[in-house]
């Protein structure tokens, strides 16, 4: 890596490290957590339908809490989750954003390893 230059800047990051390869295209991808919450209270229960057109948008949880869904995104560089999150302002959310920078683990069965029945 050239002297003075994050893994952001450089695109060294790996899926471990909280960025993968999309198969679509040979390039890294950011992963984050975006939780958004509808500005007016009587148009939570769209919000999903609302966000769904976004492509960066991989997933969409409605959960408990401040709030109102909890969104995965995957994009190419900051600038993009910038762009991202700018796109979810107008659409009338306001955003919480977390980057992921390692996963040590993911996709894994509930409880481990369930057993066959006998």
């Amino acid at each position: 890596r050239p002297r003075g230059r994050s893994a952001w800047q450089d695109g060294s990051r790996d899926s471990r490290r909280g960025t993968c390869r999309t198969p679509r295209e040979d390039t890294l991808m950011i992963t984050a957590f975006v939780r958004c919450r509808a500005g007016d209270p009587q148009t939570e229960n769209d919000l999903p339908e609302r966000i769904a057109h976004l492509p960066e948008v991989v997933s969409c949880f409605s959960v408990a809490g401040d709030a109102s869904v909890l969104l995965r995104v995957l994009v190419s560089t900051p600038a993009a989750l910038a762009d991202l999150l700018s796109r979810l302002r107008i659409l009338g959310c306001s955003t919480i954003t977390e980057l992921v920078l390692a996963v040590p683990f993911e996709e894994r069965s509930p409880l481990g390893a369930i057993p066959e029945p006998a």
